[in-house]
């Protein structure tokens, strides 16, 4: 895109934000409030609620070291990803 095309652009797009209908901006709004709950209701989680009983006899059979929680095993994993 050159310079004049890439200014067309930049002001077709900001004419497309600032003329929403009022229905557009009330669809935003309901959005914005979804995801806020949804953000809520995930910060709000413990860490490793999704670590149940058979989670923990499935990863008995092999993917923990002797004496290692499953959440030991998910923080070290993380961990090493992270640090490649």
């Amino acid at each position: 895109m050159n310079k004049e095309e890439t200014k067309e652009f930049e002001r077709r797009l900001f004419e497309s934000f600032t003329n929403l209908s009022e229905e557009e901006i009330a669809e935003f709004d309901r959005k914005e409030k979804e995801r806020k709950k949804v953000i809520e209701a995930m910060e709000a989680r413990e860490p490793f609620y999704w670590v149940t009983d058979e989670t923990r006899q499935f990863m008995e059979k092999g993917y923990l070291d002797p004496g290692q929680t499953v959440e030991e095993r998910v923080w070290r994993s993380l961990s090493t990803q992270i640090t490649f």
